[in-house]
């Protein structure tokens, strides 16, 4: 692992752990690399674990209620990727399609639950910086709603956008 991508998890992506954590962290992880077009994870299939993403593209494509994929969004690297899934221990949410050549590195979920039950300080210091992640794309779904809002083009569908924030806030506790 390169001493700048240690060194981008202490400052971007988890900055509540210490570089020695960081290194303890990526010491359990395995190298992944995927092509561009190939998913790294489908919508609906058992969550595996976390992945650090170290450099590529993905985009990410959620299913509708008619069935069609629709994009969500693009992450680029430095991110994590699967972290709903770990935290909620359930499938994937959504389906992450490389755009480019991805390298990550992946932290099976059962390492991860093993080190939060020995109470190793770096699995729970990682906790803060997953939440930070999913914040983050919180406030940009509310930046991209209040948008949607503000242009008219979303009339018909604001009982839909109201039962969406009301869900999003009743079955996430905090």
């Amino acid at each position: 692992m390169s001493e700048d991508f240690l060194e981008v998890i202490c400052t971007t992506l988890c900055p509540t752990l210490s570089r020695a954590q960081a290194g303890a962290l990526l010491a359990l992880t395995e190298p992944v690399g995927i092509a561009a077009g190939e998913n790294l994870f489908r919508e609906g299939e058992p969550g595996k674990g976390l992945f650090f993403f170290v450099a590529g593209q993905v985009e990410i494509v959620q299913q509708r209620r008619d069935g069609s994929p629709q994009s969500v969004g693009i992450i680029k690297a430095p991110s994590l990727l699967g972290e709903i899934s770990l935290v909620m221990d359930g499938p994937h949410t959504a389906t992450a399609r490389a755009q480019s050549h991805c390298e990550l590195r992946f932290l099976p979920k059962e390492q991860f639950h093993r080190r939060i039950e020995s109470s190793d300080m770096a699995a729970h210091r990682l906790a803060p910086g997953i939440a930070v992640i999913i914040a983050r794309r919180l406030l940009r779904l509310n930046e991209t709603l209040l948008d949607l809002a503000a242009s008219g083009d979303v009339t018909p569908r604001i009982e839909e956008i109201a039962r969406l924030k009301q869900k999003i806030f009743s079955e996430w506790s905090f």
